[in-house]
């Protein structure tokens, strides 16, 4: 089965047309995070997360723990309320139980430079444009 150009050209404008959309609306949530919609970066690593509001409107200690809502100086003076509490930035935490794998601070990051090789509408453009010529 032969496809005229015309044809050629519907199915490539609509490749092109899917793949700019998709691209626009990857740049537009890139976007919507750079302009500061989340202002705040709380906790730490591995129990970071972003916030509209105020770091210290959440019950979250940087340790992962939760607070306790008791003033310290030392952790000693948070062994009354909790055995394994420790004093975080002048507030009394808990100690954040770990279950699992380790965590590593270890990222990985892939290269995405085959995901036009591999996308099926590139595919389907190239067979078609051997079909034609």
């Amino acid at each position: 089965m032969k496809l005229n150009f015309r044809t050629f050209l519907l199915f490539f404008t609509v490749f092109l047309k899917c793949s700019l959309t998709q691209l626009v609306s990857q740049q537009e949530v890139l976007g919507v995070q750079g302009q500061g919609r989340f202002p705040y970066i709380c906790g730490s690593d591995p129990f970071r997360f972003y916030s509209e509001f105020p770091c210290n409107m959440y019950p979250v200690c940087i340790n992962g723990g939760f607070k306790i809502n008791v003033g310290c100086n030392s952790d000693y003076q948070c062994t009354p309320y909790s055995a394994s509490a420790v004093c975080v930035n002048n507030c009394c935490c808990t100690v954040p139980r770990i279950v699992g794998p380790d965590i590593t601070t270890t990222r990985r990051f892939f290269d995405n430079s085959m995901n036009y090789v591999l996308n099926p509408f590139y595919f389907v453009t190239v067979f078609i444009f051997f079909l034609l010529f």
